[in-house]
């Protein structure tokens, strides 16, 4: 099993978060600098990670694409994509972890619809309807994929310009027949920062309205 931690500016909080994951769940963490302005890199690096650096900004969904691209080529069975920010429990990281690699699923997901706010509750029962999916917790980035299911993900380019990762991954896996199994979980609150998407209302709206976009496509 491999931890992925997309980082952008969190010099803050990400070498706590690998130094954790390192010693609750003992495996290798893997944290792709998507272009950070600050010391995100030196910290995961002085943290124990394995830095994968970008030289340009790819977003979330490149970094992930880039770690996945790392497990697939380092022979690793579960693949556990988690935040810098402190807010995903390492102990729900395990579990999600463990409910892949015993089969139950192709795909977890770490749910905690208690955090979400009222932007959040706005947007997640309009998208959740209009991409027909029966996951509550649409935005989370705690998730644990099977070999077989980030293949999938990066075959091809069907997945490569995804400017929001959940839904477009979430339809894309439903269409070729992959299982998802939503396990609820706490969050703690962000240490530092602030959601990106759900920042303000302007960008809830360019969120709700790509994301639909891309619904529709989907579908």
């Amino acid at each position: 099993m491999v931890v992925i931690i997309p980082a952008l500016n969190e010099e803050d909080t990400v070498g706590s978060v690998v130094q954790d994951v390192k010693e609750m769940l003992c495996c290798e963490v893997v944290v792709i600098d998507d272009a950070s302005t600050d010391k995100t890199a030196q910290a995961a690096r002085d943290a124990g990670a394995v830095l994968l650096p970008h030289a340009v900004r790819l977003g979330a969904w490149g970094a992930i694409r880039t770690g996945f691209r790392y497990a697939l080529r380092n022979d690793f069975d579960v693949a556990v994509t988690m935040d810098a920010d402190g807010q995903h429990p390492i102990e729900a990281a395990g579990r999600i972890a463990a409910s892949v690699k015993k089969k139950q699923t192709d795909v977890a997901i770490g749910s905690c619809i208690s955090r979400g706010s009222a932007a959040r509750r706005f947007v997640w029962p309009l998208l959740r309807n209009m991409a027909m999916l029966d996951t509550l917790d649409i935005t989370s980035g705690l998730r644990a994929y099977s070999r077989p299911a980030i293949k999938t993900l990066l075959s091809g380019n069907n997945t490569v310009l995804l400017d929001y990762q959940d839904i477009g991954v979430l339809l894309h896996l439903k269409k070729r027949g992959f299982n998802v199994l939503e396990i609820p979980v706490s969050m703690a609150s962000r240490k530092n920062g602030k959601s990106k998407i759900f920042s303000s209302w302007a960008a809830v709206f360019c969120y709700l309205y790509k994301t639909g976009v891309l619904c529709l496509a989907k579908i």
